[in-house]
Formats: structure tokens, C-alpha cells, sequence
């Protein structure tokens, strides 16, 4: 569902749909998976229409991100041994570069395997740049031009976790945090292997989750102008933002003898809640997920 949280003491569904992985092109239409189909819906009236019918090899899970001024659609497809980065933009699909190894994920039971599976196909904030991140097999980093130059190439297993804010790209790997800008390469967060960040829609700051040795999740707020960490709240997990000052996450508890062994150290409690930067307070939330905000990320 699309829910309007203008005012958040009183937020309201403005819009429903069937469908995966959605994504806001805009303030007024979103867009989301259907079988081979990338659909796009306003939430204000007529039905879902298909942007793209029946993708070339099929979308790679859920792969594709809109440009910021929600003119173009950047969407990757996989052959199983080899991947595609499209382009839709004016009404012409375009191929605008090619990758080797590209592989269909076989999915995660474990809850290590989940906090370490994530792929990530994004433009950056001001449209000029594509980044593609992943660690399931193939090419782990590329970042291209948005007409399909490659900037940056690298295909060590171990990135992952990506996410713009500002000029640059922030994404996982062995060593920790790293940081992409203008073609240099940086070690951010030495030793921090965060999971799923995701950067505010005022820019500057990158809400992310860790675990200590003990499987216990922690919230943590990057301030990407000065590398300063600082935690927000413990036993929590999958946060994001839902505008520049209200991060939303769920709640998270031991695993127990009687929970799945698959569950790893900590299963989530079913409840979630929203962390007030402005005031620093806790309060229990409605919404049992969320994939996408608009204004995103600047």
C-alpha cells in the first residue's frame, strides 16, 4: 500500500496495489513487478499500466531504479550466465552495457545469510551516475555514466550493501564502509559491516543496521560530512528513513529453543516503531514494512 504520512499522527492509505518491490517515481505515481511486467500506477486514480511488458530475459530480482526526475528507468536482465543494463527513457529501450557472470539468487534461510544478501540497482542522486551492487554471483560493483560508461569496475565478491547520498557511493566489503566518489575509492568505516543502509532524503546522513557478536541488532546514523557514528537504538533492525527526521525499524528478541534454528540469534518480536531525530524519542508504529519513500534519497 502507498500511505501518506504528512502528518504523521494520522497517516492515510491513499493507494493500493498487487505487486512486488515498489518503487515512487514521483510525489503522485509508483511503480512495482508483475509477473514479467514493471507496472506503473498513479495513486490517485486510473489502473496500473505496463511500463515494461515482457522484459528481454525477465527483470533481475526485482532490479531497476528510476532516474530522479522520473523520465528514465534503468532495469538489469540476466541470460543466467551474463546481464544487461537497460535504460527505458522517451518511449526507447536501450542496451547500455553488458556484465559477465550474472546469476539468479537461490534465496536465504538463515538469518547470517539474509543480513549479508542484497542487491541494489540505483541511480545517484542528481541522475548522472547508475551504480550496480551485489554479492550473489557475478559482478559484485560497477558504477556507469547514465548513458552506459563505465567508471568503476570490480568484480571481488565481497560488496555489497550500497547506498548514495550526496556525490557519493557508500557500500560493504571486507575491509568495512567504503566510500566512492568522482572515481576515487575510500575506507569510510574501517571493520563496520553494516546491512541495508539507507540514506535520508535531506541528504548528508545514512541510517544502518549492525550485529554484535552476540546476534543482537544494533541502529546506527552515519553523518557522511564527518564519518561520526552514532547508535540510535538497540534490539532493532531494517530501518529507514520516512523523512529527514523519523527513522522507522522493527523490533527484534533472543531467538528461543522453540524458534527455527534458521532464524539466527535474534527473530523479529512483530512489532516496529519510529525513532524522532529532533527529539529522540520511541514510538510504536502501524506499518509492518517499508520499501520506498518519496522525497527519496538526496
Amino acid at each position: 500500500m502507498v500511505r501518506d504520512i504528512t502528518n504523521i499522527l494520522d497517516p492515510q492509505t491513499v493507494a493500493t496495489f498487487d505487486g512486488s518491490a515498489p518503487q515512487f517515481i514521483n510525489q503522485t505515481d509508483v511503480s512495482f513487478v508483475r509477473g514479467p511486467a514493471l507496472m506503473r500506477m498513479s495513486v490517485c486514480g486510473p489502473p496500473a499500466v505496463a511500463v515494461i511488458a515482457k522484459p528481454a530475459h525477465g527483470l533481475y530480482e526485482d532490479s531497476y531504479s528510476w532516474s530522479p526526475d522520473g523520465a528514465s528507468v534503468a532495469y538489469m536482465t540476466s541470460t543466467g550466465t551474463a546481464g544487461e543494463l537497460h535504460v527505458l527513457s522517451g518511449g526507447r529501450d536501450q542496451t547500455v552495457a553488458t556484465v559477465p557472470g550474472l546469476v539468479a539468487s537461490q534465496g536465504c534461510a538463515a538469518q547470517s545469510c539474509a543480513d549479508q544478501s542484497d542487491i541494489r540497482l540505483l541511480y545517484s542522486p542528481d541522475g548522472a551516475d547508475i551504480s550496480f551492487v551485489q554479492n550473489l554471483g557475478g559482478p559484485s560493483l560497477r558504477i556507469w555514466s547514465a548513458d552506459g560508461k563505465v567508471l568503476t569496475s570490480n568484480d571481488y565478491e565481497s560488496a555489497e550493501m550500497s547506498a548514495w547520498s550526496g556525490g557519493g557511493l557508500y557500500f560493504r566489503d571486507d575491509r568495512g564502509v567504503e566510500l566512492w566518489r568522482s572515481g576515487s575509492l575510500s575506507l569510510l568505516l574501517p571493520g563496520v559491516a553494516w546491512i541495508r543502509p539507507r540514506s535520508s532524503p535531506a541528504g548528508g546522513e545514512v541510517v544502518f543496521a549492525t550485529r554484535d557478536s552476540a546476534g543482537v541488532a544494533h541502529v546506527q546514523l552515519l553523518d557522511t560530512a564527518t564519518a561520526h557514528v552514532r547508535e540510535i537504538a538497540k534490539s532493532r533492525s531494517e530501518p529507514a528513513f520516512l523523512n529527514s527526521h523519523l527513522i522507522w525499524y522493527r523490533e527484534e528478541r533472543p531467538r528461543t529453543a522453540s524458534d527455527p534454528a534458521t532464524s539466527g540469534l535474534a527473530v523479529p518480536t512483530g512489532k516496529t516503531y519510529i525513532f524522532d531525530l529532533q527529539d529522540n524519542t520511541e514510538t510504536e508504529s502501524l506499518l509492518a514494512g517499508v520499501f520506498d519513500v518519496w522525497p527519496r534519497a538526496a
